[in-house]
């Protein structure tokens, strides 16, 4: 894009600013940037919120921090947000579309992949895509 900085997503998990000239927007630039994604503890999904929060519950407390399941359950159901199948608002999608380029949708995409693994092992919710993946014993 004009403004300097298209693929800005890829250009920042890769580890430069985002209208950085020095960073060629290229294959190898996109596979670092998916290398920091997948090496992130936890990210989550704007059109999937609920779900985000689920799986930030269960990312900390395999680390340790104690919050009860009723509690979370009972701030998700005051939001009153839609469901987890919710598209992207429209001004959303329409940004994606016109401003994330090339590389920025190919990690968005793969961002979504990621976050659907993670949803089936922490035993959220396993779409029929990820039904190879072990839950985990309760």
């Amino acid at each position: 894009s004009e403004d300097g900085v298209s693929n800005c997503m890829t250009r920042m998990l890769a580890g430069y600013e985002p209208a950085d000239s020095a960073a060629v927007i290229d294959g190898p630039l996109l596979q670092k940037a998916k290398q920091r994604l997948s090496a992130l503890t936890f990210f989550g999904l704007t059109e999937r919120y609920n779900e985000s929060l689920q799986l930030l519950w269960k990312t900390l407390q395999e680390k340790g921090l104690k919050i009860k399941a009723e509690k979370v359950q009972q701030f998700l159901s005051s939001l009153k947000l839609p469901n987890s199948s919710a598209k992207l608002p429209a001004r959303t999608a329409s940004d994606i579309e016109n401003q994330a380029e090339q590389y920025d949708t190919q990690l968005y995409e793969f961002a979504k992949e990621i976050f659907e693994k993670r949803l089936c092992e922490h035993a959220i919710v396993c779409r029929k895509t990820h039904s190879n993946i072990k839950r985990p014993k309760r």
